[in-house]
């Protein structure tokens, strides 16, 4: 899930309209002043079946006396968003110029950075253009992966038990299919897996979260994650064994991977 922010409810609209219209994101409100989402963001990924979305709020608004009050920062800490954009307006008219309004957006800015810091996520600050830009299509665009794992684990996959693939860092932009590349003495594409979405959170909170279809036990999953604070793991879904495995040449890939790799196929 992608925040996105602003105090110009109208720029956030047309933002998400044309984010819809170029990359299929779907987009939703959120009101802080109702508790949030019902109030969770797996309400709202269960209504787009795991697909990325965006979420339209506000770090804060305008009180009966005209004075700025900042939404409850763990309510939108909770929510654990992927990344934050922020749409400052930049516009030349009037009320830009009034002291409040200009106040309330460096505000907003502030805030959401402060959250984004809490969060250790990327903040975009941006002007409504920007989802035509080559950094948004990079992001938004959906792309698909190519990871090696281990055949004990790909087995896992493919009988529906694990249905979290921890790595200790996660790839930038929104993630649908992973091709499963077994490692020796395999060394072969055996099938793909759906990405629902990805995950990242303290190493303790994270392992509550996913344990249970994880496919590893906790003295694996520690010494894996024996550095740093935080976990990463993608969440998946619908997983699909190949009658054939396929060699890497097919992906236009001539070395065994290391690591995750970004493909264009599509079988």
């Amino acid at each position: 899930m992608v925040f996105v922010a602003g105090i110009d409810s109208l720029e956030k609209i047309e933002f998400c309209q044309k984010a819809k219209a170029l990359y299929g994101i779907q987009s939703f409100n959120f009101d802080y002043q109702a508790g949030g989402l019902c109030h969770t963001s797996e309400f709202y990924r269960n209504m787009v079946g795991g697909y990325p979305f965006f979420l339209k709020g506000n770090f804060c608004y305008l009180g009966q006396n005209q004075e700025i009050i900042s939404v409850d920062g763990p309510l939108i800490v909770d929510l654990k968003p992927e990344r934050i954009i922020i749409i400052k307006d930049a516009s030349d008219n009037n009320i830009m110029k009034q002291k409040l309004w200009k106040n309330i957006q460096d505000q907003e800015v502030n805030y959401g950075k402060m959250v984004g810091k809490a969060l250790d996520i990327e903040v975009h600050i941006v002007k409504g253009s920007w989802i035509y830009s080559n950094d948004a299509r990079n992001l938004f665009t959906p792309k698909s992966l190519l990871l090696p794992i281990h055949s004990v684990y790909a087995d896992k996959i493919f009988a529906g038990s694990k249905k979290y693939e921890y790595r200790k860092r996660l790839c930038k932009g929104f993630i649908k299919k992973i091709y499963i590349y077994e490692t020796a003495p395999v060394k072969k594409i055996t099938g793909e897996v759906d990405v629902l979405r990805k995950l990242r959170d303290k190493k303790e909170s994270l392992w509550e979260l996913t344990h249970h279809a994880g496919g590893i036990g906790l003295e694996a999953y520690n010494q894996y994650f024996n550095r740093g604070i935080h976990a990463c793991a993608y969440e998946l879904g619908n997983a699909r064994k190949y009658r054939q495995p396929r060699r890497l040449e097919e992906f236009g890939i001539t070395y065994p991977p290391q690591g995750a790799v970004y493909v264009n196929q599509e079988f």
